[in-house]
């Protein structure tokens, strides 16, 4: 348990942990100054990495869709599907994969990679989700930069609505820095109900909430949707010359942004917007909505550069 799941690469520039039992969620990332290792996503306690949820850890997949479902229904080529719900709205939420155990298929000093096979999870641990899947997450460190790949394979045989990303929890202060500015470029914004389900498709971005020139988070609280991510994000620590870049695929047409009660900030690139797979059976266009055909494969790599 714990510190038996892990698995650590190194590269002397970043320091990566993923946790084996939890989903191939990410347990440290961190990065070298001097002889000190600094987290770039936030800490996880020895009780969280001992534990069976990934919520606490510094980062978590979202497969196969990203945030809610309400009541956890969802109808694609008009049939509905009932799954169970895992929150206090009722709402499913974040996919299946992040508290199930995955196996490590590939392990050299800079790469990991792992795989998850949803037909292994019967009885009364099936599998949330009515279309079986594989997925493929892999791990790599190269100078300063993390690249991780997602690859979801139909193992099926019928077409599947799909969606998935990344749920990373960032640190706001950095080697002593000033709070994190961010800096993205989108094009429209969700607007959600008390449960943070849109009823409707993407929005013009208000004034308030464009990131295009660089702002910091303050005491503002987000857990926010935006649509037409352009896939390049940066983080400034101010009073240091580090910043933090992230570069997405152009599969992740949506980022979420989350202000963490830790203090800590989530920045998700994800295929989907919430409630998608509803949205666009509604008829409602740029949802990121996206399925695959049996045998089929779809994959996403996101890069996260630190860096003066």
């Amino acid at each position: 348990m714990g510190t038996m799941d892990l698995h650590t690469i190194e590269n002397g520039q970043l320091r990566l942990q993923v946790h084996e039992r939890l989903g191939a969620s990410i347990a440290a990332l961190q990065y070298r100054i001097g002889g000190t290792w600094h987290p770039i996503m936030r800490e996880v306690s020895d009780d969280a990495l001992k534990g069976n949820i990934s919520s606490p850890l510094s980062s978590y997949s979202l497969v196969p869709f990203s945030n809610r479902i309400p009541e956890g229904k969802f109808t694609f080529k008009g049939k509905q599907h009932q799954l169970m719900t895992n929150t206090k709205e009722h709402t499913t939420i974040h996919g299946d994969v992040r508290n199930r155990p995955h196996r490590l298929q590939e392990a050299t000093l800079t790469r990991l990679v792992f795989g998850f096979d949803s037909r292994e999870h019967t009885d009364l641990e099936a599998f949330n989700y009515p279309f079986p899947l594989t997925l493929k997450t892999t791990f790599e460190l190269t100078g300063n930069t993390l690249i991780q790949t997602l690859e979801i394979t139909n193992v099926g045989d019928e077409e599947m609505p799909i969606g998935f990303g990344i749920h990373p929890y960032f640190v706001r202060s950095f080697a002593g820095s000033g709070d994190a500015v961010l800096q993205f470029e989108v094009d429209g914004v969700y607007r959600t109900d008390s449960t943070n389900i849109p009823k409707e498709g993407k929005q013009p971005l208000p004034a308030d909430l464009d990131f295009s020139g660089g702002a910091a988070l303050g005491d503002r609280k987000f857990d926010t949707v935006f649509g037409g991510f352009a896939g390049n994000l940066k983080v400034s620590y101010p009073g240091t010359p580090y910043n933090l870049t992230l570069q997405a695929d152009p599969v992740f047409q949506h980022l979420i942004l989350f202000t963490a009660p830790d203090g800590t900030m989530a920045l998700e690139p994800v295929t989907n917007c919430t409630n998608a797979f509803n949205l666009h059976e509604e008829g409602v266009k740029d949802t990121g909505f996206l399925s695959l055909l049996p045998g089929n494969s779809i994959s996403g790599s996101i890069q996260f550069t630190l860096g003066e």
